[in-house]
Order: structure tokens, then sequence, then C-alpha cells
């Protein structure tokens, strides 16, 4: 399973973020890659908070899962993570920014 997942996370390494003509002969990024990757045994319910409105709805990120975003430049945002177990456990949260580089970011949600 950890062969799948690390295939497919340098796969998403060879895709394109989207670029604006700012006018002035270059191109700004407005935007990176955001590549969510689930390493434990159960799933996740996923939010992000700071997005902006049309941010990605909760969803649930299933074991082994993988879910990728275009995720806006130049804002700090929150990934939550809800560990659905009925055992004792802590929640997952990172805040992960896009600098405007047209990058990729990959997080590996694990406890």
């Amino acid at each position: 399973m950890k062969r799948l997942v690390f295939a497919a996370l340098a796969a998403l390494t060879f895709l394109s973020c989207s670029k604006d003509d700012n006018g002035g002969g270059g191109s700004a990024c407005t935007s990176c890659l955001l590549t969510l990757t689930n390493a434990e045994q159960y799933p996740y319910e996923v939010t992000f908070f700071n997005w902006g409105a049309d941010a990605p709805g909760t969803f649930t990120l299933q074991p082994g899962g993988t879910a990728s975003f275009q995720m806006p430049a130049n804002k700090d945002i929150t990934i939550d993570g809800d560990l659905q177990t009925g055992f004792a456990h802590n929640d997952f949260s990172m805040t992960v920014r896009c600098p405007g580089d047209c990058g990729t970011r990959v997080v590996i949600m694990k406890m």
C-alpha cells in the first residue's frame, strides 16, 4: 500500500498549477496543487479553514486515499482531520501556504 501511495505522489509532482498573466511580461502564480494522503487505518473527515468562499466542502478521506485541490496563493490554509475511530486519539491539524510559486504541497495525514 505504501508503494501505491508514493507512486501516486510521485506522479502528482508532474502536474502543473495555474498562472495568470500579470501584464508585465511575466506570469504570477495564483495557486498551488495541494495533495492530501491518509496514512492511517481509519478514515479522516477533512475540513479546510481560511480558504475563502470557494473552499472545498468537508469530505471523508479513506485509509490510503488521496485527494488533490488547487489551493489559492498567499493564504495560510488550515487542514483539520477528524480521525473516525471510537478509540482515544488526537486529531490531525496542519497549516500550509502556497507562496505563489505554482508548486505542489503534499500533506500526509498521520497521527
